[in-house]
């Protein structure tokens, strides 16, 4: 009878570990592409773009074969985006390092998805999804009409809640279409902050701006010109 005992529970513990060895599987932690960065926005702003990033996977064949060119590109569609030896995207050991938004570099080859780009005198490709011919360079001055000071405003209509706007150390290309970099936040203001402008853009998107926080000011951030700025102070006493 004990030998039988024994044999049953032996069983059972034969079938409890391979219970635990079938369970399931993260598969997520095994995911060598699984790398983005959070930056946990703080505000209200419709922030979701990932840094570092990888551009949309294509299923085509891609060639290889380049084409010589000699022009000035800068880095857009992204934070920061990686750079590679090779033109590879299959692992990550060829990953040298990341080139952020609006850099300028020169353009030394192309094909139809991957761009090799001078960086500190080696040649190293990206995506040519995050390139573009267009400057991100944004021309900032005071016009005759441009308010010297704003105030920030971010009240939610359904509960009356205060919320946080964030203030950018760049500005963003689309602005049309409200592209907010998260990898970009200068400061976190809240409801009710002044804000010293020091110019706008030419196309009227943008305030540069200067903020004074205990103590300290910060300048040259950014803030969309758009329904969280405004000239009358929201505060009321």
């Amino acid at each position: 009878m004990k030998k039988l005992l024994c044999l049953l529970l032996a069983l059972l513990m034969i079938a409890s570990v391979a219970f635990v060895a079938c369970g399931d599987k993260d598969d997520d932690n095994d995911n060598p592409y699984n790398d983005e960065l959070d930056f946990n926005p703080q505000s209200s702003e419709p922030d979701t773009t990932e840094a570092p990033t990888e551009a949309p996977t294509t299923s085509a064949p891609v060639s290889l074969t380049f084409t010589d060119v000699n022009e000035t590109v800068y880095v857009q569609n992204c934070v920061q985006v990686k750079v590679r030896s090779t033109p590879d995207a299959s692992s990550e050991k060829n990953v040298v390092g990341v080139v952020d938004f609006g850099k300028s570099y020169k353009r030394v080859k192309v094909n139809e998805l991957w761009s090799g780009i001078e960086v500190d005198g080696e040649i190293l490709y990206l995506n040519t999804y995050f390139l573009t011919d267009k400057s991100n360079e944004v021309v900032f001055s005071m016009k005759e009409n441009t308010p010297k000071v704003l105030y920030i405003t971010n009240i939610d209509p359904n509960n009356g809640e205060l919320g946080n706007v964030n203030l950018r150390t760049f500005t963003s290309t689309t602005p049309d279409t409200e592209f907010h970099p998260t990898g970009n936040i200068g400061f976190v203001a809240k409801h009710g902050a002044k804000l010293d402008v020091t110019g706008i853009s030419d196309d009227g998107h943008w305030y540069r701006v200067n903020v004074t926080a205990d103590g300290k000011t910060i300048t040259n951030l950014y803030v969309y010109n758009g329904k969280y700025v405004t000239e009358t102070n929201p505060v009321t006493e």
